[in-house]
């Protein structure tokens, strides 16, 4: 997600045309001062994104991993 976003924001990724939010981001660097909503916006729905799926992958491995699971008997 950052990778794809980080090379869309330099121009490397998908076209022109198809919206990004790297490229989003790219945008909203010219208005700033004026609107600067619309460089929040896509930073912020990156940041959310990628916490979302950290804390599934982290859910999931609590559920899922056997060794975690185990109790330990002494």
């Amino acid at each position: 997600m950052i990778v794809e976003a980080v090379l869309s924001f330099v121009g490397y990724s998908v076209e022109a045309n198809r919206p990004a939010w790297g490229q989003m981001i790219a945008d909203a660097r010219q208005t700033i001062y004026q609107s600067p909503w619309n460089l929040v916006l896509p930073i912020l729905c990156i940041f959310v994104t990628v916490l979302g799926f950290n804390l599934l992958g982290d859910g999931l491995r609590r559920t899922l991993d056997v060794r975690l699971t185990e109790t330990r008997r002494d």
